[in-house]
């Protein structure tokens, strides 16, 4: 989405190009066509559907948050280090996965405040919050 969003220079909220390759893109929004076309299974794109359809929503929110690189440093930490919910983790990454959520977010609030200088930003991080929980399957 980030890609796009650079490659187009689009924030448009109804175009849903996404990159697939080094240079190749495709809409999501003709997923319809594309599954009826080239997979016969109608189980398989009944599956499929639903995912893409919460790709929709996913792609739109991002393109209307449209964040900066380092808002999506922060949201790529965040989804990969929120491991609270993995019952058989161990208390070394446990606190690890802490420390590196406590450093990622004080380099999202030294960007916020030295190089943005934007006091009060927490309507912003609320709004990168709401798109990781979208993500969440």
């Amino acid at each position: 989405m980030y890609q796009a969003i650079l490659y187009f220079k689009s924030t448009d909220e109804k175009d849903f190009r996404l990159q697939c390759s080094f240079d190749e893109f495709f809409d999501i929004s003709n997923i319809k066509t594309i599954y009826h076309t080239s997979i016969p299974n109608p189980t398989f794109y009944s599956l499929m559907l639903p995912m893409f359809q919460k790709g929709l929503v996913i792609v739109s929110a991002f393109k209307r948050l449209n964040p900066k690189f380092e808002e999506l440093v922060y949201i790529c930490h965040v989804t990969l280090w929120s491991c609270h919910e993995i019952l058989k983790i161990g208390p070394e990454t446990q606190n690890l996965a802490e420390k590196i959520t406590s450093q990622i977010s004080a380099d999202l609030h030294e960007y916020y405040t030295n190089e943005l200088r934007v006091a009060s930003y927490s309507t912003r991080q609320a709004q990168l919050f709401k798109l990781i929980s979208l993500g969440e399957v």
